[in-house]
């Protein structure tokens, strides 16, 4: 592999390596977490296949399932209109967030659901959640300046709801974060550097008679 290629592969493999995404059981609340209302008259309250909520701050959420959903106020419902729900996906209508919290209530006695957690930049990233009779609390965390574009739950078990959506860090943009600009200009930087000295013929022997 030659020098451009390794420079393009170092940059993939560190731009990948960037995203950490943590999960934990429980209703794990960070400072600054806002809670999402369905309470919003002007918003898409359903029945529909997308509805949409929105934070103390003002930010829109969506919420996507494969069948009609209906959202609440109060302590945050999103339902499915036959009563029984198994997908739902949740991002921030033109932005990104660092951590979320929900709880799928489920009646039955034991079940998974898959949660997939797409960041901005890096790889994506499935979590396996057990659900029992109740509640089941998850609250997905990021670190190293890892952001989140959107969360989607694909239960194995018809859940009666979702409840009790709390975000975090959100900004109401869709740019990367810092740190991905600053890798992507030095690697371009590297790239431009590498190729000018390989125009110059001369260059590789003056250095070595210096």
């Amino acid at each position: 592999m030659n020098r451009i290629g390794l420079l393009i592969a170092f940059l993939v493999s560190a731009l990948s390596a960037q995203a950490s995404i943590l999960f934990s059981d429980g209703n794990n609340s960070l400072p600054g977490d806002e809670n999402i209302f369905f309470n919003n008259p002007s918003l898409l309250l359903g029945p529909a296949q997308t509805i949409q909520g929105i934070t103390q701050g003002g930010v829109v959420f969506t919420f996507t399932g494969s069948e009609n959903l209906l959202g609440e106020g109060g302590q945050a419902r999103v339902e499915a209109e036959d009563g029984n729900l198994d997908s739902l996906t949740v991002q921030a209508e033109n932005g990104t967030f660092t951590s979320l919290i929900f709880n799928p209530v489920f009646s039955g006695v034991a079940g998974t659901a898959t949660v997939t957690v797409t960041p901005t930049v890096g790889a994506i990233q499935q979590y396996v959640l057990s659900v029992s009779n109740g509640s089941n609390f998850l609250t997905i965390t990021t670190d190293g300046g890892t952001r989140i574009q959107s969360v989607s739950v694909f239960s194995g078990v018809q859940l009666d709801r979702f409840q009790q959506f709390r975000v975090g860090g959100v900004d109401a943009t869709l740019n990367p974060e810092p740190a991905t600009y600053t890798m992507v200009g030095a690697a371009f930087a590297g790239l431009a550097l590498f190729s000018r000295f390989r125009k110059r013929p001369g260059a590789a022997a003056a250095a070595k008679n210096a």
